[in-house]
């Protein structure tokens, strides 16, 4: 079982304010930090701060079960000690993280074997280098965890994720999330995965690059814009699986998807539990340039059911907007990383069907010009 809170990212500086890739960029403003080891004899029963121009060595997994207050220009490296995960910082309800760092003064997270941010904690030189998955992620269940100006790197082990959440309302703000995990499976999740029930979550003006998979999330998750899936530095590096996943859930909240950089991919198995299943008075936003692909987990295929009568696809006729097939590499790339050997077929996804549509028969699917690939 999960725990409630695990903090397992990781981060990386970047040509210019957020570029990893710039070892002479000094991440957090200053030298020779101070090295503070982090064991499961550390005390988070009450609040604890995490001092500026500090190196934070996690050893062992701990539970944060107050308040854990991080300044800008502090490190958290974690200890490769579990070979199925990584290490884990757990939170329960009770707990929460408060990282606020700046753009001159980022809070890092990352593996012990970064020599890069905080220099060769480990002790060994030159013998180790970091890599992606060298530790596992975080994991919220709690309320009111803020995370600004963060660099989460080198997490998502064993192809789990770097950031988890359920059912919570953290706020991700300016943070990077490169050289990490996340599982190359369809059904695997991302380097940041949206659990069910987390329509007050949120990441925004964030960059994902060099992962496998950056972004999963249940269907009745928002996404706006500002996020950027490349290196602003280094344009051509982006993801293995460049898209956000997403995986079927009940969708009870009206949502918008604008996010137009990457496709959004929705799993499933039928139309008839496809996206906005039989909900009613339901409100599905879609930006411009968004391009929504379908992609079979069962024996059927995922579809749109949406009932004229009460709900609505607003934007559905914007400029750029497509709903494809998952195979479909001339609308938003090569988004299953295959190159050329899987192509786009009539009957790779159900289509778009409404069961209230005034015609007869009633069961009725949609024939616009942006459905492409469609069984109906």
């Amino acid at each position: 079982m999960l725990p409630v809170l695990a903090l397992l990212a990781s981060c990386k500086e970047e040509e210019g304010p957020n570029d990893p890739n710039n070892p002479n960029n000094p991440s957090t403003g200053c030298t020779n930090p101070v090295v503070v080891t982090v064991g499961s004899d550390f005390d988070f029963s009450q609040p604890v701060t995490f001092k500026a121009c500090t190196v934070y060595y996690f050893t062992a997994g701990v539970d944060v079960k107050s308040t854990l207050t991080i300044e800008a220009g502090a490190i958290l490296k974690f200890k490769d000690i579990y070979t199925w995960s990584g290490l884990m910082l757990t939170n329960n309800a009770t707990g929460r993280v408060i990282a606020k760092g700046t753009a001159d003064k980022p809070i890092i997270f990352t593996s012990e074997r970064d020599d890069a941010h905080g220099g060769d904690t480990n002790g060994d030189g030159n013998a180790t280098v970091p890599e992606q998955g060298d530790w596992n992620g975080i994991y919220i269940t709690g309320t009111g965890s803020v995370f600004e100006y963060c660099k989460f790197l080198y997490g998502g082990q064993n192809g789990y994720s770097m950031v988890e959440l359920f059912g919570v309302d953290p706020q991700f703000n300016y943070c990077t999330f490169a050289y990490s995990g996340g599982s190359a499976s369809l059904t695997g999740k991302g380097v940041f995965h949206f659990g069910s029930n987390t329509s007050g979550a949120r990441v925004t003006n964030s960059w994902f690059y060099g992962n496998v998979k950056p972004i999963t999330m249940s269907s009745n998750t928002s996404m706006d814009a500002s996020n950027v899936f490349h290196n602003p530095s280094k344009p051509s590096e982006k993801n293995v699986y460049n898209g956000i996943f997403v995986e079927q859930s009940s969708n009870q909240v009206n949502i918008s998807w604008l996010e137009n950089e990457v496709p959004f991919v929705y799993m499933g198995t039928s139309s008839n539990q496809g996206l906005g299943t039989n909900f009613d008075a339901w409100t599905f936003t879609v930006g411009s340039g968004v391009i929504i692909k379908f992609a079979s987990i069962g024996t059927g295929a995922p579809g749109i059911w949406v009932r004229s009568d009460n709900s609505q696809i607003v934007g559905k006729d914007a400029a750029g907007v497509f709903f494809t097939s998952y195979a479909d590499d001339a609308h938003g790339g090569d988004t299953n990383a295959d190159g050329n050997a899987t192509s786009p077929v009539q009957g790779d996804w159900d289509g778009v069907y409404d069961p209230a549509a005034q015609v007869n028969p009633p069961d009725y699917y949609y024939s616009w010009g942006n459905i492409l690939y469609a069984a109906n």
